[in-house]
């Protein structure tokens, strides 16, 4: 799984799929990121923080900075469809997983413009989160939902 982000690490913005009659980096991420989600249903937490690792390596590297609904459309809307189908724990734990780290890596890049765009999924999928985790023997929502809701 690791070898999928050093192979971005090295080919950057010249990484490219020789199936394409035209080389195209968007779609080569797009297969890239489909074989990592391939792995998502592995239990073993190492490749839980390999795939994450390797997203976050093909974001660096390969990824346009400049094209954000890109950025939305590639790496987190499908991860964010794992999440909600709710069909596979193991990949929606994955999922989250890959989802924190990505937001880390835009929040330390001060690429805002991106996290703009997904936060109102990401506070949906807090809210069923919390909801979920809602403590029903004090009645109290967790605080830390409450910060997120105030800083929305």
């Amino acid at each position: 799984m690791l070898l999928l982000g050093y192979i971005c690490s090295i080919y950057r913005e010249n990484l490219a799929d020789p199936l394409d009659k035209i080389p195209n980096i968007l779609k080569t991420i797009v297969r890239i990121t489909d074989i990592i989600t391939l792995f998502m249903s592995d239990n073993n937490f190492y490749i839980q923080k390999a795939c994450s690792h390797s997203l976050n390596e093909m974001f660096d590297y390969c990824m346009p900075k400049d094209d954000y609904n890109a950025i939305v459309l590639i790496f987190f809307d499908p991860l964010i469809s794992i999440i909600l189908s709710g069909t596979n724990k193991v990949a929606q734990q994955t999922a989250l997983i890959c989802i924190g780290d990505l937001v880390k890596n835009l929040n330390t890049k001060k690429l805002t413009k991106p996290l703009e765009l997904i936060s109102s999924k990401i506070i949906g999928l807090i809210t069923v989160k919390y909801i979920l985790n809602f403590n029903r023997k004090t009645k109290q929502i967790h605080t830390t939902y409450l910060k997120c809701l105030y800083f929305y």
